[in-house]
């Protein structure tokens, strides 16, 4: 992601700044349109710069990927590909490659299109039952991907932002609205489209601040109501290149959280630089700021923005010692 990202990113958590985005009706098509004032960010046909559902290989933008055809001419010379799902009101597709060989591509059509109002953090979601399955390429790499006719999805284009025109996609399972951790949501062109990686092009548990971004992490002591809560910035080399780290000086219980276990409005003081320069010179004003974090079993993190509580990173619990964390 690009600096101006982050700088949204953070502020959702401390600035509270929304998007104009607002629900469809589209009743006369039977799809619901998103504002797509707020989707003129890095898309732009493409997959969005240095994420990990973008390998190396074939430029395919969102059209050509749809139609699992290749689009040439990528950026500066470079070319890219598209590991997993992507979903538009129409069609549901799968591709996938090994190294620059694309290994499937098959698609089903989006029937019974419905528009559903039971999730709080969507700003629109719909359920669709999947057609059968049209296979145009496979050369060992489709898997179980083609086996889903019949199958019944609910997604959801959630309020907020991961990065400009980015938003959080939400899936139904179990009679729950989640966040999709390796997913994005976007309307562009007054369309919208989802995309859901690969698991397997996921960084390995453990691993996860190997890789290269920008991370907040927190850490609260629920009995005392001290802790941390910093950010810190990792290179392509799994270095990090900058910290930055306050203290959590009190919690406050909050009960507006109606998904969460519990929750609290976090106070936060002084900054202290533990690594000077780079990322982190842009987030040393959060001094004094009070937001709202909160947690629901097992491991999900909740951030209160425009007083809303929007499902977004991980939390997890051991004895009074609450921590959480989420990437920019």
């Amino acid at each position: 992601m690009r600096i101006s990202g982050f700088i949204v990113c953070l502020s959702v958590c401390f600035t509270g700044c929304g998007q104009d985005s607002t629900r469809g009706s589209g009743a006369g098509d039977d799809v619901g349109r998103a504002d797509a004032g707020m989707a003129n960010g890095q898309m732009n046909g493409d997959c969005p710069e240095e994420e990990w559902w973008c390998a190396e290989g074939a430029d395919v933008g969102v059209t050509a990927m749809l139609d699992a055809g290749v689009k040439p001419g990528g950026k500066d010379g470079g070319d890219k590909q598209f590991n997993g799902w992507i979903g538009t009101e129409t069609q549901f597709s799968f591709t996938r490659y090994a190294a620059k060989n694309q290994t499937c591509a098959l698609s089903y059509t989006m029937e019974n299109l419905t528009m559903i109002d039971d999730c709080e953090t969507c700003e629109f979601a719909y359920s669709a039952t999947l057609s059968a399955v049209e296979i145009t390429l496979d050369e060992g790499g489709c898997g179980d991907a083609g086996n889903r006719e019949g199958e019944v999805l609910f997604f959801g284009h959630g309020t907020m932002m991961i990065d400009t025109g980015l938003n959080v996609l939400y899936q139904k399972s179990e009679m729950s609205w989640q966040p999709v951790e390796n997913g994005f949501s976007t309307v562009k062109n007054d369309e919208w489209t989802f995309f859901v990686g690969l698991d397997d092009q996921m960084p390995p548990p453990g691993d996860t601040m190997m890789t290269k971004g920008i991370y907040v992490l927190g850490e609260v002591d629920t009995s005392t109501g001290l802790g941390t809560y910093g950010i810190k910035s990792i290179d392509n080399d799994g270095q990090r290149t900058c910290e930055i780290s306050y203290p959590v000086l009190s919690v406050t219980a909050s009960d507006t959280c109606v998904p969460c276990t519990f929750a609290y409005d976090i106070a936060l003081g002084d900054a202290e630089v533990l690594l000077p320069g780079g990322d982190c010179d842009f987030f040393n004003t959060l001094s004094g700021m009070s937001e709202g974090y909160g947690h629901s079993d097992p491991t999900t993190l909740y951030i209160k923005k425009n007083e809303q509580w929007n499902a977004f990173g991980s939390s997890e619990v051991e004895g009074e010692l609450w921590r959480f964390t989420w990437n920019l």
